[in-house]
This record gives C-alpha cells, sequence and structure tokens, in this order.
C-alpha cells in the first residue's frame, strides 16, 4: 500500500476514531495522495514574481474601489437648514411638590 495512503488512514483513525469506511473512501483518499505528489512535482518551478508577497498585499491588491463620488452642483447661495428645536423639558420627580 502507498505509503501516503496509509498516513491518510493512519490520521483519520487518529482524528475520528474510525476506519476507511469503504472502498470508494479509500479510492478518494489515494487521489488525495496523488494531488500531494502533483503538487510535490512543482514545488521549486512555480514563479510569483509578478504576485504579492504577503497576504496583506493581495488583500489591499483585491480591495475594491469605493464609487466616484459626483461633483456638487454650484448654486449661487448654499442652502441653510432650519434651526433645531429644542426638546420639550421632562418633568421629572414627583407632582405637586
Amino acid at each position: 500500500m502507498d505509503e501516503v495512503l496509509t498516513r491518510i488512514e493512519a490520521a483519520i483513525a487518529s482524528w475520528h476514531g474510525i476506519a476507511v469506511p469503504n472502498e470508494a473512501a479509500r479510492r478518494m483518499a489515494g487521489e488525495l495522495a496523488d494531488s500531494i505528489r502533483a503538487f510535490e512535482r512543482l514545488r521549486g518551478t512555480l514563479q510569483f514574481e509578478d504576485e504579492p508577497s504577503s497576504f496583506e498585499a493581495a488583500l489591499q491588491a483585491t480591495k475594491e474601489q469605493p464609487p466616484k463620488k459626483r461633483a456638487a452642483k454650484t448654486s449661487a447661495a448654499p442652502k441653510r437648514r432650519a434651526p433645531r428645536r429644542a426638546a420639550p423639558k421632562r418633568k421629572t420627580g414627583r407632582r405637586g411638590r
């Protein structure tokens, strides 16, 4: 049996306390082993010069830009807001005293 497949089955047994339940699960674990080997073959061949060198830089590079604000319309005089009314005073304490 393949060493990677043996390690996967051992990990399943130690983490979950079960054996590989059926042939389909064993086949899928074998496919995972094939994927791991394929990535190992690529080690040292991939070039990332054009990529950000850190996770933070990658986040900043893909960050959405806020929508541009429209130019404000110019008018002769700025509009004034109505003055705020003072809130009515609350009655506090006991009545009649």
